[in-house]
């Protein structure tokens, strides 16, 4: 655990040198995981209206966060394989895919505060300035673990950050079904209420209340 609240400081200073040091920490790849299962699990929570309006039950609930942690730290590999062919055959960096995978992951721990994008009216702003700040943290962490300037890991990770959506949008509708199933599989139910219709459902039973 000393080497994860280690790589958070780090990460929240966007410190390069402590970056660089504490790639080299023992666990750091391991806890550099943790960092961005935690964080895309804290996103989920931070969405919870939407389980709540699907009345989604405690243990589907908690089933659920893991399922969206695990999700999201397989689309950063992918990241990290785009961000790989970016820096290996676009600026013909010598590096490996574990050493990538920490900085990207790593990079992930300003979305340890994603719950707080429940608030209401100010959820989408924290939320932008969560993502904004985390990929200014997996810049630092290329540019550290690469050693790079910072320009130059900003352009390998804006550059794989492309390569990446391109890949989604091409794989966007075979991956439906899978999106579908896993919801299905971890919430139970058939079909979600997204964000938006709960918060409607929630503004107008505020407005009858108050009629």
């Amino acid at each position: 655990m000393d080497t994860f609240f280690a790589l958070v400081g780090s990460a929240l200073s966007l410190n390069r040198s402590e970056l660089a040091v504490a790639a080299t920490l023992p666990g750091a790849l391991e806890a550099s995981l943790l960092i961005a299962f935690l964080g895309g699990a804290s996103l989920m929570l931070g969405q919870s209206v939407v389980l709540f309006a699907n009345r989604v039950s405690r243990k589907r609930f908690a089933a659920c966060l893991a399922v969206a942690g695990v999700v999201y730290v397989l689309g950063l590999v992918a990241w990290v394989v785009t961000i790989w062919l970016t820096a290996r055959y676009g600026f013909k960096l010598d590096t490996t895919a574990r050493t990538l995978t920490f900085a990207v992951c790593v990079g992930q721990a300003p979305l340890l505060f994603g719950v707080f994008i429940l608030i209401p009216y100010l959820g989408t702003s924290i939320q932008r300035i969560l993502n904004v700040y985390s990929l200014l943290v997996v810049v630092a962490a290329l540019s550290a673990v690469l050693e790079v300037l910072v320009w130059q890991a900003a352009l390998i990770a804006a550059a794989g950050w492309l390569l990446r959506a391109g890949c989604d949008r091409v794989l966007q509708r075979p991956l439906a079904g899978v999106r579908t199933w896993l919801w299905r599989a971890s919430t139970g139910r058939p079909t979600p209420i997204t964000r938006q219709d709960a918060l409607a459902a929630l503004t107008a039973d505020a407005r009858s209340l108050q009629h």
